[in-house]
């Protein structure tokens, strides 16, 4: 029968299957690794190492050279040019150079977490276009089955109607229910392009029209528990958050330093004028209060979006938890389903065979075939949406609770 040899072409031989089974690793290596918008993000992380050199920087002395041509028409005996030429060392700022540091450093951290999200977010959409994709495949492949059988069916009846042996209406019913399966294999046709589509543009490359399930990452008894605890160890979002804190903390830092005046030691040689070449060593203190209170309130400012920082995170930790049990529960329940709908498969496909054969026997009704017929497919795809349900949310509590590199890291055969 057309269903036996559909059920034995998509349990194919285990080597085929795992030959591409790293397929979707594959696409999503190369889609975290040369994906522009990956690319952007880490040239910010190279510009804010930069920065963080810059900051560094301050603590050294600040060299300047300032040449000036006095107007001799106005002071007599000043027709030379002046030169000046000074260094100016920071002795004691109060902390402003040292929060400058810090400040340079969470904005590294801030840009690589900002990178990592992109990486997870980008993983993400890739892994559910997969599942979508595979899906589609298999109900391309399913309705292709189906009207296979349809076609058969449709002219089995039509030769009982030559024989006058059913009724026109059973033609009728033949013709529109293999009508319905060619709608179907359209859509599952458009959904599979699309599918392809969004991938080529994550991967920034054509997609292979094999489609398997990928291979299962995660163990059977993994405890949500567990996989809470890897995501908020590794979640790049709440990694951003925590970098932006330490920012807010080191801007708090810098505007409480700008209550204290700075001390700083100058070297100056002066070159011309009517006084020739002198030199002076210059110890100074300068303040940088502001306008009336305003370092006042820029502390005030930079407390409280510290304390908002804060609070985002804790949020943040919330809603990691409440993702990866929500993901928890629906990779069970799809296991469950697949497991259902894979003994639902065998019951109904038996079912068909003993209806198509009890109504050449005039025992069951050509409605009665019909309807095993679909419900067989139907048990089909259910159970091919159920397998790639399994695939996207394991492969999103991979990625969410252990992280992209350990996704894509390569894996024994043995595995």
């Amino acid at each position: 029968m057309v269903w036996a040899l559909a059920i034995v072409l998509c349990s194919t031989s285990a080597q085929a299957q795992k030959a591409e089974a790293d397929h979707l690793g594959a696409l999503l290596n190369t889609a975290v690794t040369d994906s522009p918008a990956v690319r952007a993000r880490q040239a910010e992380v190279g510009a804010a190492r930069s920065e963080v050199q810059t900051a560094r920087w301050q603590f050294w002395p600040t060299p300047s050279i300032s040449v000036q041509k006095p107007d001799q028409a106005q002071v007599a005996g000043t027709d030379r040019t002046v030169q000046i030429i000074s260094l100016k060392q920071p002795l004691w700022t109060g902390g402003r150079l040292e929060a400058g540091v810090a400040l340079a450093g969470a904005r590294q951290q801030v840009a690589e977490a900002m990178q990592q999200e992109m990486r997870r977010d980008i993983a993400l959409e890739v892994i559910q276009a997969y599942g979508d994709a595979s899906t589609a495949k298999a109900r391309m492949q399913v309705q292709e089955t189906s009207l296979a059988v349809h076609d058969k069916l449709f002219e089995q009846i039509r030769r009982r109607a030559r024989e006058g042996l059913n009724v026109q209406s059973d033609r009728a019913l033949a013709e529109s229910r293999r009508a319905g399966v060619l709608a179907e294999l359209e859509g599952a046709r458009a959904a599979l392009n699309t599918s392809r589509e969004k991938l080529r543009t994550l991967a920034g490359r054509e997609v292979a029209e094999k489609l398997l399930l990928p291979e299962a990452l995660l163990p059977s008894e993994t405890e949500v528990e567990d996989d809470t605890r890897l995501a908020l160890q590794s979640d790049p979002s709440l990694q951003r958050l925590r970098a932006e804190a330490l920012e807010l903390k080191a801007q708090v830092d810098s505007s409480a330093a700008a209550f204290w005046p700075e001390l700083s030691a100058s070297v100056l040689q002066r070159h011309g004028d009517v006084s020739g070449r002198s030199s002076q060593v210059i110890l100074g203190f300068e303040s940088k209060w502001g306008g009336g209170l305003a370092n006042v309130t820029a502390l005030q400012a930079a407390q409280q979006r510290q304390q908002a920082k804060n609070d985002d995170t804790d949020f943040r930790t919330r809603r990691i938890s409440e993702q990866i049990r929500a993901d928890h529960r629906n990779w069970r329940a799809a296991l469950t389903r697949a497991q259902a709908f894979g003994g639902a498969l065998s019951a109904s496909k038996t079912v068909y065979e003993s209806w198509d054969r009890q109504f050449m026997a005039g025992k069951k009704s050509w409605q009665d075939v019909m309807n095993a017929a679909r419900e067989m497919a139907q048990t089909e795809i259910q159970l091919a949406e159920a397998r790639g349900a399994v695939s996207v949310y394991e492969w999103r509590l991979a990625v969410l609770s252990r992280g992209v590199d350990w996704v894509i890291q390569p894996r024994s055969t043995s595995q």
